[in-house]
């Protein structure tokens, strides 16, 4: 049975995995339009800049020095990692559950594949958001999934349409997809739509994925989907530390399900990964056993709110409006209300007269048509810089 699951593996990582749909802008690209008398303002970048807690980086090097430091821990993570987790969960949730609840993880990307590689045949299928992040979606293609849009819309404030979701045949779907807060839109769910897709799952045998990692980032109230839900239910919650510490670099983060499906996904993930290092766990420890002494992010996001409030200034300049002021998340999303252009024109004409790039909106999917992305994760100068380029410009 082993030596099946490795070879599956192996199998789909050589010879499974599709072209994957590009955004409309490579890098390359970007950097062919931008105007030559400017350099490059990106406003679109994935991974924050602010530094990690100081402490913690220290207790990381104090680590380096013990037994073993050099040597991988085991997958689910130590003991001490799993009752930090535990803790934090009762800290910040109110949540009280054992540790075989919790798993460590490396990366959202990387328990996404391991996830529908696990629990996804070809032919299955998965509900993704539309807008949302395409990448997950590309990964559960990787392993010969279909992927099923639901769409979410201004109209409907962003909210699940159960009606029409309903509609669809969900023989075949075995998983659905969700964010905390919605990505890339930044809105919150609504108490009675968490309910509504909890129940949704269960009468329909669904296996719902949560991933709560931006949850933390400019929201006064974060929250977890088992406070609406039970913890035997059929969901797994998923934690990335990447923003919320800014630790993207040590791939280390939490899955939250109920012990038998812990227990089932460690069993695979033994025959095909190893653990963090002893240091990056100690690291981790230390910042989520002293967060709510040290309120580390609470200062994070003192420079979030900052940042937030010169983009809303860049948003205005460019004819862009933020379609929620309460929005949480490392991210803005902008509605285009200059000219009426499409998404892709209206970044490629940024880019090309100012050399400021904005992500389209339909790079996250049709219904993202009229919108823009832009992440918190550049200095507030360089948004200062890209408003005098166009108070120069104009």
């Amino acid at each position: 049975m082993q030596n099946n699951l490795v070879m599956k593996f192996l199998t789909s990582i050589n010879n499974s995995i599709p072209r994957k749909e590009r955004n409309s802008f490579s890098l390359d690209q970007i950097n062919m339009l931008k105007n030559s008398k400017y350099s490059l303002l990106n406003f679109a970048k994935v991974k924050t800049d602010l530094l990690p807690p100081f402490q913690s980086v220290t207790q990381m090097q104090m680590a380096t020095r013990q037994e073993g430091a050099y040597a991988s821990q085991k997958v689910r993570g130590s003991y001490n990692l799993l009752l930090a987790y535990e803790k934090f969960y009762e800290d910040i949730f109110s949540l009280k559950f054992e540790t075989g609840n919790f798993a460590n993880i490396k990366s959202i990307k990387n328990v996404a594949f391991k996830l529908f590689f696990a629990g996804l045949s070809a032919g299955d299928e998965i509900l993704f958001p539309n807008p949302g992040n395409k990448l997950y979606a590309n990964i559960a293609k990787q392993v010969g999934a279909k992927v099923i849009y639901y769409t979410l819309n201004e109209q409907e404030k962003w909210c699940v349409n159960f009606q029409e979701l309903k509609k669809k045949d969900l023989e075949k779907v075995k998983m659905m997809w969700a964010d905390f807060p919605k990505f890339p839109v930044g809105s919150h769910h609504q108490i009675s739509e968490i309910r509504q897709i909890i129940e949704f799952c269960k009468e329909n045998n669904i296996i719902l994925i949560n991933n709560n990692s931006h949850n933390f980032i400019l929201n006064e109230s974060p929250q977890s989907i088992f406070k609406y839900g039970s913890i035997n239910d059929r969901v797994i919650e998923l934690f990335s530390f990447a923003e919320t510490f800014n630790i993207g670099g040590w791939q280390i983060g939490m899955m939250v399900a109920n012990d038998s499906f812990i227990n089932d996904f460690i069993s695979f993930e033994n025959q095909i990964d190893e653990g963090v290092s002893l240091p990056f766990e100690e690291g981790v420890i230390n910042a989520l056993k002293y967060e709510i002494e040290r309120n580390f992010i609470g200062k994070n996001n003192y420079q979030y709110q900052n940042r937030k409030e010169k983009m809303l200034q860049f948003f205005e300049a460019i004819g862009c409006t933020l379609i929620n002021e309460n929005c949480s998340g490392g991210f803005l999303w902008a509605k285009i209300l200059a000219n009426k252009k499409t998404s892709i024109r209206f970044s490629e004409e940024l880019l090309k007269k100012y050399s400021i790039f904005v992500q389209p909106g339909t790079d996250f999917g049709s219904a993202g048509e009229g919108y823009i992305f832009v992440t918190l994760f550049e200095v507030e100068s360089k948004i200062e810089e890209a408003l005098n380029r166009l108070k120069i410009d104009h």
